[in-house]
C-alpha cells in the first residue's frame, strides 16, 4: 500500500513514513520512491539517529544479500561509503536509497560478481539518477507543461463579473517544480562514534 502525502505535512511526519515505507518486506515502487523524504532534510529532524540507522542497516543488507568476495568488510568501510554517497547524492530521498539497494540486489543496476564496494555503490546511484530518476522528472515536466496548456484562462469572465459586480474567480495559481540539485548542503558533520555503534547493531540484525 503506497504512502499518501498529505501538503501540510512535515518533514518529521513525512520522514516517519518513510522509515515504515522501507521497514515493509518486498520492493517498493517508483512512485513510492518519488515520494519520499530528501534524507538531508530527514537528518535535521527528531528522528535522525532512525534515519541513519536505517540506510546503513539498507547497506549491510544489501552487501549480505550480493555476497561477493571482495566487498565492504568493516564498520568503517560501510560508514565511509554510506558518508561518501550522501555527500555526492545530496537531494536524494529516504526511499529513494531502498529502491537503489533494492535495484543493486536484483541486478538493475550491474552485475556483481567479484567485488561490491564504495565504487560500486556509487555507480548504481550514478546509474539510477540517469536512467529511473531521470525519467521521472521528464515525465512529471510533461505533465506539468500540459496542465499549463490546458489551464483555463479567467480573464474574459472575470472582466464579464467586473462589469456586473459578481463574484470574482481567483486564478489559480501552479507551484513549479523545483530543480535536480537545489541549493543543499554537501558536507554532513557526522558523529563516527555514534555511526559506528549504530552500524554494528544494524549489522548484528541483518546476521541475526
Amino acid at each position: 500500500m503506497e504512502v499518501i502525502r498529505k501538503p501540510d505535512s512535515t518533514p518529521a511526519t513525512t520522514t516517519l513514513n518513510d522509515l515504515a515505507t522501507i521497514s515493509k518486506p518486498g520492493m517498493i515502487t517508483p512512485r513510492e520512491a518519488w515520494a519520499g523524504t530528501n534524507v538531508m532534510s530527514a537528518l535535521k529532524t527528531e528522528h535522525a539517529a532512525d534515519v541513519r540507522g536505517a540506510i546503513l542497516k539498507m547497506m549491510f543488507e544489501t552487501i549480505k544479500f550480493i555476497d561477493c568476495k571482495k566487498t565492504l568488510t568493516s564498520d568503517d568501510d560501510v560508514i565511509f561509503t554510506f558518508e561518501s554517497l550522501l555527500n555526492d547524492f545530496p537531494v536524494l530521498k529516504i526511499t529513494e536509497w531502498k529502491y537503489v539497494t533494492d535495484g543493486m540486489k536484483s541486478g538493475r543496476y550491474g552485475k556483481y560478481y567479484e567485488r561490491l564496494k564504495a565504487a560500486e555503490f556509487r555507480e548504481a546511484f550514478i546509474e539510477y539518477e540517469s536512467t529511473d530518476r531521470a525519467l521521472i522528472l521528464e515525465t512529471a515536466h510533461k505533465y506539468d507543461s500540459m496542465l499549463k496548456e490546458t489551464a483555463i484562462d479567467w480573464t474574459p469572465i472575470r472582466h464579464m463579473l467586473d462589469h456586473i459586480g459578481g463574484f470574482k474567480p481567483s486564478t489559480p495559481v501552479r507551484k513549479k517544480m523545483s530543480g535536480m540539485a537545489g541549493n543543499v548542503k554537501r558536507k554532513l558533520f557526522i558523529d563516527t562514534d555514534e555511526y559506528k555503534e549504530l552500524a554494528k547493531e544494524m549489522k548484528d540484525n541483518s546476521n541475526a
